[in-house]
């Protein structure tokens, strides 16, 4: 960790960081690890074999796309100088998009993975994969992992005082240290201390030793943060008695949608465990979401009693000046016998003064530990109960506690719907833009569904969603 430091600020303050290399002059160029012409990164045969030489950071180009082939790289410190508000692209190859060099060749598809995790150092970066398998666990383009360093992340940046801005990260697959041992607080994604206008999604980020996600100061992680279409997984390979989250995060602005949880224990799902105490936040909207416990994982630290869960949502640290939405998401197989995880069946857990508007709706908890929503100035209604959960503090007129199984099949994890929930079963329609559902669905047309996901003719016998594949491959 020291030698990436040092190696950090002397990019951040080299004298050469005035090099460039245009590489094919047109706003390409190509990085193939197994490439053995001149590495001037002009096209394939002369591509630069890492993030060295004509394509070392320091003498990127803004304005420029660098096509990254398959092979084996070292983590890079992205810190190239901003320039105005140019972006600098980090892309995946596909067969199909792979830049414009003639040169290319099918063999140089595949997975680049980046060892020992990469730095943002600057703003205005994208780091697109452009592609993943059906599953969402499988099949990115550009993998960075952290395998060794228990206090570090695998994508991100951290550094006392500093605010980053304009990230797009897309389609990206990031791995902890996935070591057990009390010292691995690791994460997945970090931004320390700020992000601004940031994007993460198609992304997945699991086998970390604490936190997916770790946005999180004192005085406030930044804002207009959106997280949609990923898959989190398994936050806690360090059993560490930390207080890990899937989100540790205090953003003023955020998005979470259509996301998946899996196995998130500890403090929270989403949190705002932070240091620092009132942190002025405007809103938080959190919808459409899946969050469930493997059964076949109930292991070590998790079963031992070592962790207390929260509620899925859990504000430690935020003083809200707007609102608070969740709607439409489902809570699953967060059972009695996992009464250590994080992910119980509480919406919402707050610790401080609720927002002045505190919306609960549509929501679907199943099989799952009780809901804890007793504080006052709460608008919490038309959410079901199903499969034992403990629900006696939702007192509302719409609240469904369902006798039959409305899921598509809770043994595979598949938690669409099996019918769709018209008359009293049905939520409360909510417009845009949470009308729509992880599918893609439009809510409303007909019926508005409660849970994450909106009934469609022949989505029982459809293929399952990608959170029912519950052994993920670390590799």
């Amino acid at each position: 960790m020291t030698k990436r430091i040092v190696l950090l600020l002397a990019f951040l303050f080299s004298p050469f960081l005035a090099w460039a290399s245009n590489c094919d002059g047109a706003g390409n160029c190509y990085v193939r690890a197994a490439a053995t012409g001149s590495g001037n990164g002009s096209n394939w045969t002369n591509a630069c074999t890492g993030f060295t030489g004509a394509c070392a950071p320091p003498s990127m180009t803004r304005g420029v796309t660098y096509w990254v082939a398959t092979g084996n790289y070292n983590g890079p410190v992205f810190n190239t100088p901003n320039s105005g508000t140019t972006v600098i692209s980090i892309t995946g190859v596909t067969l199909s998009s792979h830049g414009p060099a003639t040169d290319w060749n099918n063999a140089f598809a595949g997975q680049a993975t980046f060892a020992g995790g990469a730095d943002i150092a600057t703003d205005y970066w994208t780091i697109n994969g452009q592609t993943r398998g059906t599953d969402w666990q499988s099949g990115y383009t550009l993998k960075f992992v952290n395998a060794t360093d228990p206090t570090y992340h695998a994508l991100g940046f951290k550094q006392n005082g500093s605010t980053r801005t304009n990230w797009t990260i897309d389609y990206v697959e990031m791995v902890g240290t996935n070591t057990v041992g009390t010292q691995y607080a690791d994460a997945g994604f970090e931004c320390y201390e700020r992000c601004n206008n940031l994007y993460l999604g198609h992304s997945y980020i699991h086998h970390v030793g604490s936190d997916n996600i770790s946005i999180n100061f004192g005085g406030g992680g930044g804002t207009t943060q959106t997280f949609e279409y990923n898959y989190f997984d398994h936050n806690h390979s360090g059993e560490n008695n930390f207080h890990s989250q899937g989100f540790q995060i205090t953003s003023s602005q955020l998005t979470i949608r259509y996301n998946i949880f899996k196995d998130i224990i500890s403090s929270g799902a989403i949190t705002s465990a932070s240091g620092g105490s009132n942190i002025p936040a405007t809103w938080w909207e959190i919808y459409g979401n899946v969050f469930f416990w493997s059964p076949l994982l109930v292991t070590g630290a998790e079963s031992s009693g070592a962790f207390i869960g929260d509620g899925f949502v859990a504000n430690y640290n935020m003083a809200f000046s707007n609102h608070v939405y969740i709607y439409n998401n489902t809570i699953a197989n967060i059972t009695p016998g996992c009464r250590t995880c994080a992910v119980s069946g509480r919406f919402w857990r707050n610790l401080l003064a609720d927002p002045p508007t505190m919306d609960i709706r549509n929501n679907i908890d199943y099989n799952s530990i009780g809901v804890d929503n007793g504080n006052s100035g709460i608008t919490m209604d038309y959410n079901s109960y199903y499969g034992g959960t403990t629900n006696s503090n939702d007192t509302s007129a719409h609240k469904q506690t369902l006798a039959v199984n409305p899921f598509v099949s809770v043994s595979a994890l598949n938690f669409r719907l099996s019918v769709p929930m018209t008359g009293p079963l049905g939520g409360t329609p909510l417009g845009p833009p949470y009308n729509k559902d992880m599918d893609g669905n439009t809510r409303g047309v007909t019926t508005w569904d409660r849970g994450a996901f909106q009934f469609t003719s022949g989505s029982a016998t459809g293929p399952n969603p990608p959170q029912s594949l519950v052994v993920a491959s670390v590799q």
